[in-house]
Parts: C-alpha cells; sequence; structure tokens
C-alpha cells in the first residue's frame, strides 16, 4: 500500500499534490516499537541472561525443569529475534 510509485498512496500523493500523512499497518507498527525497546534494552542483564540460557543446552535444560516445577505458562525461554522485513522486489534479487 505504500510502495515506492505504484502504490495507492504514492499516486494519491502525485495527483493531489499535497503532503500526506502515512502510517505503516499495525503489524509494522508493533514490530518497529519492539525493535526500538529491544535496542534500548539489549544492554540490560535481563536480555544478557537470557540469551545466556538459550545458548548452553545444559542452562537451557535446567530452566525448562524450573518452569515445570513453577508451574509457568511458558514452556521454553523466549528468544530474542530481530525479524528483517523484506520487500518482494528485494526478496526476488536476493534468492537469484
Amino acid at each position: 500500500m505504500t510502495g515506492l510509485r505504484e502504490s495507492f498512496v504514492s499516486i494519491l500523493k502525485e495527483k493531489i499534490n499535497h503532503k500526506i500523512l502515512v502510517y505503516d499497518c499495525i503489524f509494522h507498527q508493533d514490530t518497529l516499537c519492539q525493535k526500538k525497546i529491544f535496542e534500548t534494552l539489549w544492554n540490560c542483564n535481563v536480555i544478557k541472561t537470557a540469551d545466556t540460557i538459550a545458548a548452553k543446552a545444559l542452562y537451557r535444560c535446567q530452566f525448562k525443569e524450573i518452569l515445570v516445577e513453577m508451574e509457568s505458562e511458558s514452556a521454553d525461554i523466549l528468544l530474542n529475534n530481530k525479524v528483517r522485513w523484506l520487500s518482494r522486489q528485494n526478496v526476488s534479487f536476493s534468492s537469484y
């Protein structure tokens, strides 16, 4: 919807010759917010501890056992992954 030339928003901008306020969809806004929060929390001890637990198999198994004993809703530690959004054009260029 907000592509470079062929999107609805870009065509509308050309036709009315006026600035338009454009928002990303709610999923992209959520991802952008998570990325910003993740970057600010990266140096936090919680993130470092979670990464250490996830990196070592013994720690991870012990952590799973603790979660089972505590009857936690989570069955495993959540990993921090940076999601990279690719447009159709970039996907086609990167695959060839």
